[in-house]
């Protein structure tokens, strides 16, 4: 996002006429606002969602003790920081690392698949 904001905001504000630039920057700014925050929350429910399906598989292995199991259930909304001394910490830490994966594939894939609607060939330039 970084690398592509101020190319954008070049873009915007050269496309509009000089007694529009003021709003333009607004409407600019604005939906780059919302963008980033409906961002952060798709890709955290994402997260959140693969997080819980992927700590419930875990923690049905037989190796995981009834009362570290209940202790990590009882602490699921601190994610990675659950504490606990037993093996099922671990699957904690497994877990929220299988959702944070899954959120970088997502957004590699959609930054893919941008790139790939936005790139032209030369022939199809013509």
């Amino acid at each position: 996002m970084a690398i592509s904001v101020a190319p954008l905001t070049t873009t915007v504000m050269n496309a509009v006429g000089q007694s529009y630039t003021g709003a333009a920057s607004g409407i600019n700014n604005a939906v780059s606002r919302v963008v980033g925050l409906l961002a952060v929350a798709v890709f955290g429910a994402v997260l959140g969602n693969v997080f819980e399906s992927d700590l419930d598989r875990r923690l049905k292995s037989p190796d995981v003790s009834v009362a570290a199991r209940t202790d990590i259930y009882a602490q699921r909304f601190r994610l990675a920081a659950a504490e606990t001394g037993d093996r099922a910490g671990r699957q904690a830490v497994e877990a929220f690392i299988t959702g944070y994966r899954s959120v970088a594939v997502g957004l590699a894939l959609a930054a893919a698949s941008t790139a790939a609607a936005m790139v032209t060939t030369k022939r199809e330039a013509r």
